[in-house]
This record gives C-alpha cells, structure tokens and sequence, in this order.
C-alpha cells in the first residue's frame, strides 16, 4: 500500500481545543479537502493510522484541520509532526508535462550527458521549491524554477538542468 500512497502536507501544530490542528499542505490551493477524504497520518516510523481530514482557512495563509481520529486538544498534540498521506488515485490526473513531487525521488540528475547526481527530496521555501540532489557525499539544492531545470522526464527517469543550474553547484 505504501507505493500507492502520496504525501501531500504535514501536521505543524495544534488548533484551540477541540482537536484541531494547524496542517501544512504541500498544495495549500487544491479544494481537495474542503470536504472530508479519506487519508493516513504517518509517524516517523513509517506506521499508519487511517483517518479523513477535512480542513478550513485560518487567519492569513493558515489551515485549520479536522481528522476524525482527533477529538482533543492531547490527541492534536500527539500528531504535531505527522505526515498526511493519501492514496494516489484519489488526487486529480495531472496534464503531460505534471508530475507530482514524490515522483522526482530517485531521479537521476543530469546536465547535457553528463550524470550528477540522484533527487533525494524537494524542500518547501519561503522563496520556492528546491530540489535536493546528492552527488557522492556532496549535497547540493538547485531551486526548481524553469531557469535551472530544463526538463523533468518522469518516464525517462532524469531531471535535466541548464546550464545555468548545474553553474549553481
């Protein structure tokens, strides 16, 4: 099951005292959760608890959410942190040259024909998305704009960057 599901935010803190919880969603535009839907809180250690999640705006860019399994501010507490996950085919189908950020993990990073690196993990800024990519013990973050990234090929298996993000390592 765990292939199929997609982690689309977070529980970053707790709401009042009725259970709810402040959540971090990777797509805080998506109306997708202005209705109840089903989903998973995972822990760090990769166990999952089945849930449904429901959320509102807050004051400024802040959600509030609601999961059926949260009913105190204690149980809210004991989730800070947790991951939401969904199950894939519930999410919207993407247009061609979509792709969703969990699909990059373990793509191979090239620049024209030379190999870089592998996707390691994309990070969430004030300032944008940033790809992670390890070459060797190295690390390196390019940010994951058109002026660096020059094609996402998920069938292929690569991210290319331009020359102008490969100058950025």
């Amino acid at each position: 099951m765990a292939e199929t599901l997609l982690e689309i935010g977070y529980v970053s803190g707790v709401f009042g005292v009725a259970g709810e919880v402040k959540v971090y969603l990777y797509n805080p535009d998506s109306p997708m959760f202005y209705a109840a839907v089903g989903c998973y809180l995972g822990d760090a250690k990769g166990r999952l608890e089945e849930s449904q999640l429901k959320v509102r705006r807050g004051a400024g860019k802040r959600i509030i959410g609601a999961f059926k399994t949260v009913g105190s501010r204690s149980d809210a507490e004991a989730i800070i942190g947790r991951k939401i996950l969904v199950e894939r085919d519930i999410l919207p189908t993407l247009e061609p040259d979509e792709y969703y950020i969990s699909d990059l993990e373990g793509l191979v990073v090239c620049q024209g024909e030379r190999v870089l690196g592998s996707v390691a993990g994309v990070h969430s800024t004030g300032r944008g998305d940033m790809l992670e990519f390890h070459q060797g013990q190295e690390v390196h973050f390019v940010p994951l704009q058109d002026a660096y990234i020059e094609e996402v090929d998920i069938a292929g298996g690569q991210v290319r960057l331009t020359a102008e993000g490969a100058g950025l390592l």
